[in-house]
């Protein structure tokens, strides 16, 4: 082989061990770019995992707080019915039964109560003698006078109801009333 031949294939050779070369880097660098690309996408793919796990939590959140506010609306109904139910059977011509024994159990109180507050101003009055408890006095019989004509109304709605217990109570209250407006005359007298 001449010396010229031998230069020429060594020249070829060289050109492609350099081409090899600079396809060996190029797939170097591809394999890089793909690794880069895949680190990326794993991370990104935690990254919906953990999304999606808040996602599920979030929505077990919901989801109680749905089951509250239905547990809620459900007693509201409940509450509205009942009430709607009492609505139905009320009669506005006869009154409320009901609250007219309540009232009048508050009106028996006050009566006990102005009774002791009598007691209490008439030892004050024998001990001391003061025209400022005769005053209170005074104005205490004004109270019994506003529980009368409180009476009288209660005694309007009682009639409109039919209700005989009421009316009972009514005549009770009555009399505990004319008994404290004896007591408080003799008083006035004494």
């Amino acid at each position: 082989m001449d010396r010229a031949a031998f230069y020429g294939r060594a020249i070829a050779a060289q050109r492609e061990a350099s081409q090899a070369w600079r396809e060996a880097n190029y797939w170097r660098s591809e394999a890089a770019r793909w690794k880069r690309v895949a680190e990326r996408f794993e991370s990104a793919l935690n990254h919906c995992k953990d999304a999606l796990k808040h996602s599920k939590n979030a929505t077990a959140a919901f989801e109680g707080a749905l089951a509250t506010a239905e547990s809620i609306i459900e007693d509201l109904e409940r509450e509205n019915a009942q009430l709607k139910e009492r609505i139905s059977r009320y009669e506005p011509d006869k009154g409320d039964p009901e609250m007219l024994r309540l009232e009048n159990a508050a009106l028996k109180k006050q009566i006990e109560a102005l009774r002791r507050d009598r007691e209490s101003r008439r030892e004050q009055t024998a001990q001391a003698g003061d025209e400022m408890l005769q005053l209170e006095n005074a104005a205490l019989k004004k109270q019994i006078e506003a529980l009368q004509r409180d009476r009288e109304s209660r005694r309007e709605q009682t009639a409109q109801a039919g209700d005989e217990m009421l009316q009972l109570e009514n005549a009770a209250l009555k009399k505990q009333i004319e008994a404290l407006q004896r007591q408080l005359a003799e008083q006035a007298q004494g």
